[in-house]
């Protein structure tokens, strides 16, 4: 005979199996809010403020906090260099799904002079001095402060930061800056090292191609090594203008040249950096730049084919390169632009990090084909003539000083994870310090900040392991709190107010 079902005990096995085995939220947190954040951090006299855009998920946050739970933490993913659109990451993402095991209350700040955060009524120079990586950061500690008190939150909850990329290293610096503010920080393909002259970037990148097929890699170099003699004379140049298609003749001195050099090893460099996303595929490219040739082809002949069919693909383009003087009356536009970022960004490398891609030396992968003085010619023609080499490397040297640097690094609790193919590791952490105690994570054959995209069922294995060994570190130093404790037995919290 069958035992009846007592519907008090099913609901308090429901409850004690939700309390094991949180789900993720039905709800979606797609609304978008704004926050009265300060101008300038650093001038005491500006009381001027804008509207910052945040997204939040505070669903299992509330419900541990309205059952009595003080040690909730709050997870806050810092914004960087594009719009933050849609509360993704606050709803679906790994930073969001790791969050459910605290009960954590997950937020997204956007950048200022990004997205819809404009503390400024347009982009003129002058009001550029207020786009920099230590406002950005005051922005972080100033907004968690607020949200802290907004949400009842005390000195005992934890606030735990993530960034990937440019926000990785505000996760890194916020972490390194106020140690008593931020408890932990997950910094994924951060740059933290500011570098003028960036050659260390196609170094990788000639790494991460090897990895696959050396075959492609000689392909890529002596292409380029055939460009740089070509590119001596005017008839050399006629043949480069007629073999890779070129939108405009090269000229001996002339900035599209440049330009087109530029474009070229940005192209190949994006597939090695974002390998296994999208369209980006190290394999592909290399299919396309070594099968299905005649033995009379050159390898410049292969590297010609494939910058014509990508740009045909990518942009819908019948010509390659790009025209220098068109693109920099672009960058000078001040207006406000729908998913515009590019003079944001260029203002930030030309007054604070650089990390110029360069390809200066002969035995480099893009062979002698770009140097610096593409890109501070870049930076004064948009910004002004004060920016020279000089002007450049004082900055860069300043923001080195100011962080310290990857040599000076000197906080705990902060774990730097690099995809192995990611070129920008060059400009990161990617050895642990157990006397500092921070840790580096390398993800085998993973691109540029893998860890931080959303789940999917096709992620591949190395991607899948990686972010368990990134939530194991994390548990270690995230203080866990027992949710199976009765909350009126856990003494208060003096947090010495």
């Amino acid at each position: 005979m069958k035992k009846s079902i007592n519907m008090m005990e099913l609901c308090l096995a429901l409850i004690v199996f939700l309390q094991v085995h949180p789900q993720i939220s039905a709800y979606s947190y797609d609304s978008e809010f704004y926050f009265d954040q300060k101008l300038d951090h650093f001038d005491k006299s500006n009381n001027k403020t804008w509207q910052q855009r945040y997204y939040y998920n505070d669903y299992y946050y509330t419900l541990q906090t309205e059952a009595g739970y003080p040690k909730v933490p709050l997870f806050l993913i810092v914004g960087g260099e594009k719009a933050v659109i849609d509360g993704g990451y606050t709803s679906n993402s790994p930073m969001y799904h790791f969050g459910i095991e605290y009960r954590a209350l997950v937020m997204h700040l956007e950048h200022r002079y990004y997205g819809k955060s404009k503390p400024t009524a347009n982009l003129s120079t002058e009001n550029l001095k207020y786009l920099s990586s230590r406002q950005a950061i005051e922005d972080i500690v100033y907004f968690t402060d607020e949200m802290k008190k907004k949400f009842g939150m005390k000195c005992n909850n934890e606030v735990v930061l993530f960034g990937g990329s440019y926000p990785g290293a505000l996760a890194a610096w916020a972490r390194n800056m106020y140690p008593h503010k931020f408890s932990v920080a997950h910094a994924s393909g951060a740059p933290i090292q500011a570098i003028f002259d960036f050659s260390g970037f196609s170094n990788v990148v000639r790494k991460s191609i090897e990895l696959y097929d050396e075959n492609c890699v000689s392909v890529i170099e002596q292409g380029a090594k055939k460009q740089q003699e070509l590119m001596q004379t005017q008839d050399g140049l006629k043949n480069l203008t007629t073999k890779f298609k070129t939108c405009r003749p090269l000229e001996k001195d002339d900035l599209n040249k440049q330009a087109f050099f530029q474009k070229q090893i940005s192209m190949i460099s994006t597939v090695a950096q974002y390998n296994g996303t999208g369209t980006q595929d190290i394999p592909a490219m290399c299919k396309l730049l070594t099968e299905g040739y005649s033995d009379e082809d050159e390898p410049i002949d292969k590297l010609a084919k494939y910058v014509i069919t990508t740009t045909k693909l990518t942009q819908n383009e019948s010509c390659t390169g790009y025209n220098y003087h068109s693109n920099i009356k672009y960058l000078k536009e001040t207006d406000w632009k729908e998913g515009g970022t590019s003079r944001q960004f260029l203002w930030q490398e030309c007054t604070e990090f650089a990390w110029f891609l360069t390809s200066n030396q002969n035995s480099s992968l893009f062979a002698n084909t770009l140097g610096t003085d593409f890109y501070i010619k870049q930076c004064a023609d948009v910004f002004g003539d004060k920016f020279t080499k000089a002007f450049i490397e004082e900055e860069i040297k300043s923001t080195n000083s100011y962080y310290g640097g990857r040599r000076n690094y000197n906080q705990s609790k902060c774990l730097f994870t690099q995809g192995q193919l990611d070129p920008w590791q060059a400009a990161g952490i990617t050895e642990d310090n157990d006397k500092k105690g921070y840790k580096a994570l390398i993800m085998k054959n993973l691109g540029h900040v893998r860890d931080q995209e959303a789940e999917s069922d096709s992620d591949p294995p190395e991607l899948v392991e990686a972010r368990e060994d990134i939530k194991k570190v994390l548990r270690g130093w995230i203080e866990a709190f027992n949710f199976g404790q009765n909350p009126n037995t856990i003494p208060p919290i003096d947090c010495g107010d």
